[in-house]
Parts: structure tokens; sequence; C-alpha cells
């Protein structure tokens, strides 16, 4: 196995006498370094239009929810990561006179 690798593995036992009968490697993987999500800048110029750039482990897939009083969430829209950064609009701003957002991880 590569060094800095895991490995998710199961194993199965004889019921009566607990004995070991087979082992498996299911999966290697690599354990996680940093955040998975996290938001970035988003620079834009537009008026009455919010920007968010969200960033993280490429492949996953994420929901954007948004909140105007931070208990009640809706998810607004959703994505997969890529290798670059997933930009939202949001252009329904000045409709509510405040609105929240955050990313969640599926």
């Amino acid at each position: 196995m590569p060094a800095g690798q895991h490995c998710r593995w199961q194993y199965k036992t004889d019921m009566p006498s607990s004995r070991l009968v087979r082992v498996g490697i299911l999966n290697l993987f690599t354990p996680l370094s940093g955040p998975a999500l996290w938001f970035g800048p988003a620079p834009g110029l537009e008026q009455n239009v919010f920007r968010l750039s969200v960033q993280g482990l490429p492949g996953l897939p994420v929901d954007i929810e948004r909140s105007a009083d931070l208990l009640q969430w809706d998810r607004w829209t959703n994505g997969v990561l890529g290798s670059n950064p997933l930009e939202f609009l949001d252009k329904s701003v000045g409709l509510t006179p405040r609105q929240f957002y955050r990313a969640v991880a599926r």
C-alpha cells in the first residue's frame, strides 16, 4: 500500500467458533488534508446580483441553501464540484431584506 493511503476492509468469522474465515480489502483511500467544501471569493460588479463561489473536492455533490432568518433553510440550487470553483448568481437580491447562504455536501 502506498505511503499516506489507508484501506477500508471487512472480515467474516465463523459464528460458532468466532474463527476468522475471510478478510478482504474493500478500497484504498487518502484521508482529507483540508476542508471538503469552502466558499471562495466571487468578485462581480452587477447591481442587484449576488455571486457565490463554492470550491472543494472534485466530484463532491453540493446543495446551496438560502434563508432569510437562519432558522428556515430552503434548497436553492445544486451542483457537482470540479477542479474550478462553482459560481452561482442570485438575481433575486432585493426581494427580501437579507439573505443567508450555505453549502451542504450530499
